[in-house]
């Protein structure tokens, strides 16, 4: 941006076309001028008609944050000013230069013929405490409730909750007797309202009733109706998915009433608006139905063109209804659902980090008010999405394996599906026999190695001993505890390189009870492995780092297999890694192979979607230079940001819990560890709290890929 020059216009114009004005780069370059201005100036920019009307209005903001306000005579001509949104601008200074008691010269712009003065008019008045001038205003504001702008309109709602019950009684005899008017003053008066107001549905019932009236005042007369019921909100005992489809208001003893309003909605609906159709729909939620034509409805909104906001929109409201379905509904329900991750792919939108719990009480909901749906979304042509598996706990025991052969449809049809631990894990209840060799693919897939693992090792064969040994270099206690049960269980082996694996393991298992108990199943295997006694101490006692006995189970290993070298690990993997970027052909780089790559290091899991626990990574390749971007790939420890550093809880019952740190507060602690899972530790259950400079990202991650890999990734993370 420009300096300002020497002279005062030159220094103005400076002040009044900085940009961003309110940005505190431009606050630091502009303020300073203007205070050495003076209020002067900016007056005489504010009241110059031959002035842009936006320098007229920034004249106009400047003259109220520094310098309190325009004078009575800036004001008195400003309200005469031929620009509109000059004398809205002024309003709204009125509003800030007093709060509680704005100039009787705010009554000006209540009568000014435009709508966007009279709603800034409005606002201003909604922070005054001045019951005189709240007087004098009310027969405007009664003009304004019946005001065709719905800004005005609004504005005048919010403006009822300063008035006194007088004036309120008041304002109602200023009203014109249209029911427009009427439902506006009683959306004012029930705002924060959480009771039932039979008064508030028959003012809005009179709109409703009338097929003549304008949909704007219908949808007005839609939100009062659902104040009137107590509106929707937080009520316990009602699951989240539900918040907002639920009257908070007690309904008990009022069959009646709802059932007429029921009537005379599901008559009118659908108005082909989208703002009423919307609300109308919550407001059937909210009062619940059992009319089979009512379902059918609002079925028939549900589209391949609609999003996935609206089809979960309807299909709330079918969850509150009790009427009872056709096999057509039943399907066109399960179909609803499955495609719900259908579209959120097609049109390339987020999901929130809370998606899977509430849809999963969505999924409940629906299955309890028609008990077909599970059933049936076993057998949709498009189920099997890795999104898909929050619906198999529903689904029968006699149709899991139909619900599991849509899953390998969708992987022998994706070459990039994007594999979970729940897939996993359906794919391993199945008896299939073609499955376990589809699982053992997925062995260098790290997002699910650990889960792969899990089945693996609950029947261990000679045959998968490979792959449990990859296993033992997993960051999740449990897998190693498990890998190390089905080695137990294997033939005995003296295999160098399994050997120094297990030393390995020994040496990363010294954090918490839970490794040492671990760490203590690897050196009996050691032990029993080589016949030889490390002097290693069993038990409690031994729950302590005992580098002595892990040096001579290595002096061990180095004697009894000379001429084994271990593969390069830590600083010396990541050094051979980073030797290698002078010699990559980045320009031969594939995005979509390097997509690919990505999913399949399980950097998906933490960087990108609903559950990310690390750095966002869009921008990536501008923030960092190509070799600090792999170094810090690659030596993750390296660098940490204190937001991303791993913390361990340990409690007082002896638990441990590492991850990062969610939320954090007197009361207690959220953790969630690199498996995305969750834990909630209360301040008076906790020991002690550690923070170590240590990143929940593997180290070694490139460990073994080509150079074409490298270029690959690079090529997709420069697409990010």
């Amino acid at each position: 941006p420009q300096e300002p020059g020497a002279g005062e216009t030159d220094r103005l114009n400076f002040v009044l076309k900085s940009p961003q004005p309110n940005s505190s780069w431009s606050r630091t370059r502009w303020l300073p001028v203007a205070r050495e201005l003076g209020q002067a100036p900016f007056a005489a920019a504010a009241t110059d008609e031959g002035r842009p009307a936006m320098e007229r209005i920034r004249a106009v903001e400047v003259l109220t944050e520094v310098f309190g306000g325009p004078d009575p005579a800036t004001m008195k001509a400003l309200t005469a000013a031929r620009s509109a949104p000059v004398r809205a601008r002024t309003a709204w200074a009125m509003g800030r230069m007093n709060p509680e008691s704005p100039a009787e010269i705010i009554t000006t712009f209540l009568n000014d013929p435009e709508p966007l003065v009279n709603r800034f008019a409005l606002e201003a008045l909604i922070t005054t405490r001045d019951r005189s001038l709240l007087d004098r205003a009310l027969p405007k504001v009664a003009m304004a409730l019946s005001s065709p702008d719905p800004s005005v309109r609004a504005a005048a709602v919010h403006l009822i909750v300063r008035f006194s019950p007088e004036q309120r009684k008041q304002l109602g005899g200023l009203l014109e007797h249209s029911p427009v008017s009427r439902v506006c003053m009683a959306l004012g008066e029930l705002e924060r309202n959480a009771a039932f107001h039979e008064q508030g549905v028959e003012i809005a019932m009179r709109v409703l009733q009338d097929s003549t009236a304008d949909l704007n005042d219908v949808a007005d007369a839609l939100r009062l109706l659902q104040l009137a019921l107590g509106d929707v909100g937080p009520k316990s005992g009602v699951p989240g998915m539900f918040e907002s489809y639920t009257a908070r208001a007690d309904l008990s003893g009022r069959d009646a009433l709802p059932d007429h309003v029921r009537s005379v909605l599901a008559d009118r609906f659908p108005f082909d608006h989208e703002r009423c159709d919307r609300e109308c729909i919550r407001i059937f939620a909210m009062l619940g139905s059992a009319d089979s034509a009512l379902i059918s409805k609002l079925h028939s909104g549900i589209t391949p063109q609609t999003t996935p906001a609206e089809d979960i929109h309807r299909l709330a409201a079918l969850a509150r209804m009790s009427g009872q379905r056709t096999e057509k509904e039943s399907v066109a329900t399960a179909e609803a659902l499955v495609n719900l991750d259908h579209k959120i792919r097609q049109m390339g939108l987020n999901q929130d980090s809370n998606w899977d719990e509430r849809v999963g009480e969505l999924y409940a909901e629906l299955s309890r008010r028609d008990q077909s749906v599970p059933t049936l979304i076993a057998g949709r042509p498009g189920f099997g999405l890795p999104g898909h598996v929050l619906f198999l706990s529903a689904i029968p025991a006699d149709r899991q394996e139909q619900a599991v052969a849509g899953f390998a449809r969708q992987v022998a049809a994706d070459p990039g599906f994007e594999w979970n631990d729940e897939v996993v894990a359906a794919f391993g209840r199945s008896s299939n026999p073609e499955y376990p060799a589809l699982l053992r693919s997925q062995i260098d897939n790290l997002s699910v190695q650990d889960a792969v693992l899990r089945v693996l090792t609950e029947n261990p064969q000679p045959a998968d001993r490979p792959l449990i040994l990859r296993g033992l270099e997993s960051y999740q206690t449990e897998t190693i505890a498990r890998c190390i049960g089905a080695l137990l269980k294997l033939p005995k082996n003296n295999d160098a390189a399994e050997q120094y694996l297990l030393l390995k393991s020994a040496g990363r298992l010294m954090h918490d009870e839970a490794e040492f108990r671990v760490r203590e199943q690897v050196m009996r295997l050691l032990e029993n492995n080589t016949g030889r006694d490390f002097g290693f101490v069993y038990g409690a006692a031994g729950y302590r780092l005992q580098a002595d006995a892990l040096l001579r189970c290595e002096d061990v290993l180095t004697q009894r297999y000379p001429g084994y070298s271990p593969p390069l690990e830590g600083g010396d993997a990541a050094q051979h890694v980073l030797s290698a970027l002078s010699k990559v052909a980045w320009s031969d780089g594939n995005a979509e192979s390097g997509r690919l790559l990505f999913s399949k290091f399980a950097c998906t899991r933490c960087h990108s979607g609903r559950t990310a626990l690390g750095p966002d990574l869009h921008g990536v390749t501008k923030r960092f230079s190509q070799r600090d971007l792999f170094i810090a790939i690659v030596d993750p420890n390296r660098d940490v940001s204190a937001r991303y550093q791993t913390t361990s809880v340990e409690t007082k019952a002896g638990k441990v819990y590492s991850g990062l740190v969610v939320y954090e507060s007197v009361d207690g602690i959220l953790i969630r560890d690199a498996d995305h899972k969750t834990f909630r530790i209360e301040s008076s259950e906790i020991e002690s709290i550690t923070r170590r400079r240590a990143s929940l990202m593997p180290n070694g991650l490139l460990r073994n890929v080509s150079r074409q890999d490298l270029a690959d990734l690079n090529a997709y993370l420069q697409t990010l």
